[in-house]
């Protein structure tokens, strides 16, 4: 694997939890995103999209997702890559997110922080 990362994106915030971001529609036809999830997603796709200017990727990837924030509180770390990785789909940051092939979480707690964020390292690990 490359020392440096092919892409790193640094986002606003934390990616909302799976739990805070759908609910059912009436009739129980499906989920949708919430409002917060929604406005979350959105700003992600534009950060991205301002901050990796290139072709998808398209290999096999590995990536590292930095929860940067505050404090822990007791959120699960599983529950936050769902609408992280659909947003780095949808901004073009890689073809799909079927090519992860390593995906790495980690928390960084600074408690100097004014606002939490999530940065994404992403290296191509095979052509």
């Amino acid at each position: 694997m490359e020392k440096d990362p092919k892409a790193e994106i640094v986002l606003t915030g934390l990616p909302p939890s799976l739990w805070q971001a759908y609910y059912q529609r009436r009739g129980g036809k499906g989920k949708c995103l919430t409002e917060k999830a929604s406005a979350w997603k959105n700003a992600a796709i534009l950060e991205a999209r301002a901050a990796y200017r290139q072709k998808p990727l398209q290999g096999r990837l590995s990536v590292t997702v930095l929860f940067r924030c505050k404090s822990r509180g007791g959120w699960d770390i599983d529950n936050r890559y769902k609408l992280l990785l659909d947003a780095m789909t949808e901004a073009k940051v890689w073809g799909d997110d079927s090519k992860i092939d390593q995906l790495l979480g980690i928390v960084q707690l600074d408690g100097r922080l004014k606002k939490p964020e999530t940065r994404i390292l992403i290296w191509e690990i095979c052509g």
